[in-house]
């Protein structure tokens, strides 16, 4: 039960006023910004996907509705005591430490419909090398040198950069400058499949046996009751 929760299940924290605080603040900066900034209409409605996020505070600037309401807001909220209700029992919490603490096993999503599966880690492995090695869809490369690679990567960007195919803030963005290198990691979805019809007429008829012999039971239990 608890894993058929999802993957997307978040379990509910201990929530303190600190962290309540925190939020707030953020809140407060954009309300500033739009006070601030709602006169100017050469803003552009949608920014960059590369700029990086401006730091800039606005000033407090005398007493307006929107710092009355900040202050106010603070007031309440000072004074809140969070609803301690949890989304999930100790059961189900202790349940998912001791899952967690399990390496003989991975838990993750199905390719469809958003299934939860436990799967053997040895299996999962066996899987992604079986995966790998097709020889169709990837290929072994014998003799690797990331940071050649990278360099070459950077010289074809900066030679983008040059011939304006990159403004400056993807430029920016994308280049190289000494920062670290990771390898990345791949992961593996299991597929789902439905079970063969024959193995399914089985599974029908020991159904059918265990209802019929639960019947039997019961009329049993009854006529010895009567």
């Amino acid at each position: 039960m608890t894993l058929g929760k999802g993957l997307n299940f978040i379990p509910t924290d201990k929530i303190s006023r600190t962290n309540i605080m925190k939020d707030f603040k953020k809140f407060e900066r954009k309300l500033r910004l739009k006070h601030f900034f709602h006169e100017y209409k050469t803003i552009p409605k949608t920014n960059h996907p590369f700029k990086e996020k401006s730091k800039f505070s606005v000033p407090i600037i005398g007493d307006n509705p929107i710092e009355q309401y900040i202050f106010h807001t603070k007031m309440e909220l000072s004074n809140y005591k969070p609803n301690k209700t949890k989304n999930m029992t100790k059961e189900e919490t202790q349940c998912l430490r001791t899952l967690r603490h399990i390496e003989t096993i991975t838990i993750h999503k199905a390719d469809k419909n958003n299934i939860t599966v436990v799967q053997n880690k040895k299996d999962y492995a066996n899987e992604g090398e079986r995966q790998l090695n097709d020889g169709i869809h990837y290929i072994e490369i014998p003799e690797i040198n990331i940071k050649n690679t990278m360099n070459k990567i950077n010289e074809i960007v900066y030679n983008m950069n040059k011939d304006n195919y990159l403004d400056e803030i993807t430029f920016k963005y994308i280049k190289y400058e000494n920062q670290y290198i990771t390898t990345p990691f791949a992961y593996f979805l299991p597929k789902i499949h439905k079970l063969d019809n024959e193995i399914l007429k089985d599974i029908y008829k020991n159904k059918l046996k265990l209802k019929y012999k639960y019947q039997q039971g019961q009329s049993f239990h009854n006529a010895t009751v009567l």
